[in-house]
């Protein structure tokens, strides 16, 4: 939710299949297309008749449609983050280099298909492994620059990034009671962490976000839920007063990412009222909360200010909602953790900071 606009729509759509770039959709009132007051996924066709309804919809691009086995890419820095802003002097390196792919179950639902009897939910989809390949950009100099360099660097260090993962499970009514947990980080270097909070659908594959997704509170009467949360760290409080304000909570994660998200305040913490009510996209309905994208990116950022190294009790947080739609939830929290690596005399480590 961070890339542009245009670049989830010309690239990321067919790299990834991320399809999140939004558009205003204008209405058929009579009025030659110039109202428009919601918006839409953008995919660059037309609204074609519902096969399933009487709205309009819009279908997938040929590209990127499960029938046309289509081939998707990703970058080796989304896989292994120190390799984002470092490069590795392979030659130097004795030791065996290789990349270990874990492909998921075909039944694990991990993509979205079209609302209709003709592409129905549940099938499985198979992984065309002939079309798994590795590319790479190997750059070479005169052998003997390659040697003095070599000669001259025998020990090479780099600091980076790294993730650690804590995942937990809760059921609506303890979300909706305080929750204490802690997430670990003790001793270590952290600079953020972020949190999500996804529901678990019985058919992650009839929803846009399948169950990549942070459900953000529920809203009653029209009135929207509270989100409260805080972190301690190093016997401190990050906020002085829990934080309980969505418009604050959208502040902090822009301050921890450093960017803003191209997303609606809908798409966010299910406020306003911008996404379309129509099955606009594969006869999903965008405004829903279970199959749209209604409060389904409701991320919280921390950035930890103080840049002080966790002590033994480790990072806790704390979080409440006041309202959230019923169901089971998967809480997942990433911390960012400095990590170092050292390349000395071919072979190469890595540890904590």
């Amino acid at each position: 939710m961070f890339i542009d606009n245009d670049i989830n729509y010309e690239r990321e759509t067919y790299l990834t299949s991320r399809i999140m770039a939004t558009e205003l959709h204008y209405n058929d009132d009579g009025q030659s297309l110039v109202n428009a007051s919601k918006l839409v996924l953008k995919s660059r066709l037309e609204h074609v008749q519902s096969a399933v309804g009487n709205d309009s919809e819009t279908l997938p691009q040929e590209e990127i449609s499960l029938a046309n086995e289509p081939v998707f890419s990703i970058s080796v820095a989304d896989l292994f983050p120190f390799l984002r802003f470092n490069q590795l002097p392979l030659y130097m390196i004795d030791q065996q280099i290789s990349i270990e792919l874990h492909f998921q179950p075909t039944t694990s639902f991990k993509r979205c298909v079209h609302h209709s009897n003709d592409d129905p939910q549940g099938q499985s989809w198979l992984i065309d492994t002939t079309q798994t390949k590795f590319v790479a950009d190997y750059i070479y100099y005169d052998g003997d620059l390659m040697e003095q360099y070599k000669n001259q660097n025998k020990v090479m260090n780099w600091t980076y990034a790294d993730y650690r993962l804590n995942k937990r499970s809760f059921t609506q009514a303890q979300l909706q009671e305080k929750v204490i947990m802690d997430i670990g980080g003790a001793g270590r270097l952290c600079n953020r962490v972020i949190t999500a909070c996804a529901n678990n659908l019985a058919t992650p594959d009839s929803s846009l976000t399948n169950e990549y997704n942070s459900y953000g509170p529920a809203t009653s009467n029209n009135n929207n839920g509270v989100f409260t949360n805080n972190l301690i760290y190093n016997d401190n409080r990050l906020y002085p007063i829990d934080r309980t304000n969505s418009a604050i909570h959208f502040h902090d994660l822009v301050q921890t990412e450093q960017n803003v998200p191209h997303i609606s305040r809908q798409m966010w913490a299910k406020e306003g009222d911008s996404l379309s009510d129509e099955n606009l996209y594969m006869d999903y309905q965008l405004s829903s909360s279970t199959e749209g994208l209604n409060g389904r990116f409701f991320y919280i950022g921390y950035r930890l200010n103080r840049n002080e190294r966790v002590n033994s009790r480790g990072i806790q947080l704390e979080f409440k909602y006041s309202n959230i739609l019923a169901g089971t939830f998967t809480h997942r929290t990433w911390l960012e953790l400095v990590k170092s690596a050292t390349l000395d005399n071919g072979k190469f480590a890595t540890e904590f900071a």
